[in-house]
């Protein structure tokens, strides 16, 4: 499968970004195809999904589900990993890859759709691909009044989305601080560090990666509180962007002892990533061990208070099946390492939530 990929997405998804971001880091040669929601119907009857991304490979196959996508590139492409192979770093990316994905999208879907400003930017880039009317001069009157329609029709979706994930107006205060937590943590750590785990990218920088680059680089709101506030998150971005797995080995190679090439030494993680880490098991693993909860006894919906207020949203069967894929992981490991594991993680509360037994089926 080392011939010619094609990444087929859309520009402001972030796990289109992430996708790219590993193929092109992996140096597998590919094309980005940008896919204009009127002209998907084909590529959905291929792929036999409505999702975006899809990865089309060499064979013809159509792949679709990020994650499980990055995590075939790996075993076929071993010689240019995004997972450490020592347990605890390979854990811990594994679990801010997943919080990145599944929880950081939340103040990303706030400040997109619940900001006037903002909705209507991106609302008329979806308008855009949906009918390819422009974004921007004069238009006939009914045309104008036909986009203008679209748009809130587009707007209001997306707010949906939003409220969905418990993200909607109601919650500004919360995403708000959500969102100011995270680039103050992920400021601090990128300021010393290369990447997250030292030198080299991992498969969570791509995650985090692709939720910058799609949403808090180009939603104005969010983009203008992280210039003020943390613009070393931008240049992490672009250092992510830039990464090729070939430069990195070749840093190593001439500077094999320098703290700035390849994951630290000894299996380590900065300090300055366990705050994050303390922050995903606050909030995320809380929603996790609560979503279970619901499942377990056939409730509908998940209620929670975090700190601001009781939300309530539909119990979701898939967080819990990517929370048991997270925890079969550590399960497979050895006891020594499992162990290794458990230490890194019980201080911090982001244990406890992989000790969970799978729901009976």
């Amino acid at each position: 499968m080392r011939g010619h990929y094609t990444v087929h997405g859309f520009d402001t998804s972030a796990a289109t970004r992430k996708l790219e971001a590993v193929v092109r880091y992996k140096g597998l040669p590919y094309e980005y195809r940008h896919e204009h929601a009127r002209d998907r119907q084909k590529l959905e009857q291929r792929a036999g999904s409505r999702e975006l991304p899809v990865l089309e490979t060499p064979e013809g196959w159509f792949l679709h589900d990020t994650s499980a996508i990055c995590m075939l590139l790996e075993r076929l492409f071993p010689e240019t990993p995004v997972l450490p192979a020592t347990p605890v770093q390979r854990m811990v990316c594994h679990l801010i890859e997943d919080w990145a994905d599944h929880w950081l999208i939340r103040p990303a879907l706030h400040f997109r759709w619940c900001r006037e400003r903002d909705a209507r930017e991106r609302g008329l880039d979806f308008v855009h691909d949906l009918t390819a009317a422009p974004r921007e001069g004069p238009l006939p009157r009914a045309e104008r009044v036909q986009r203008d329609e679209l748009l809130e029709r587009v707007i209001a979706r997306g707010r949906r989305s939003a409220e969905g994930l418990a993200a909607g107006e109601e919650r500004q205060d919360e995403m708000e601080f959500a969102y100011l937590r995270f680039l103050d943590l992920l400021s601090a750590h990128v300021q010393r560090h290369r990447f997250l785990l030292g030198g080299q990218p991992c498969l969570a920088d791509f995650a985090l990666f692709g939720v910058i680059e799609a949403h808090f680089a180009v939603d104005p709101t969010p983009r203008e509180i992280a210039a003020f506030r943390a613009g070393a998150i931008f240049a992490y971005a672009r250092r992510v962007c830039e990464a090729r797995f070939d430069l990195v080995a070749a840093a190593a190679a001439e500077a094999p002892a320098s703290p700035r090439v390849g994951w630290l030494a000894g299996d380590t993680i900065s300090i300055s990533l366990l705050s994050l880490i303390e922050v995903i098991a606050q909030g995320y693993h809380q929603f996790l061990e609560a979503n279970h909860a619901a499942l377990k006894s056939g409730a509908e919906d998940v209620s929670l208070d975090l700190g601001f207020g009781r939300w309530t949203v539909a119990a979701r069967r898939d967080d819990e099946c990517r929370r048991v894929v997270l925890a079969d992981r550590i399960a497979s490991l050895g006891a020594d390492d499992r162990r290794q594991v458990q230490a890194m993680l019980d201080p911090l509360g982001a244990w406890s939530v992989y000790e969970i037994p799978p729901l009976s089926s």
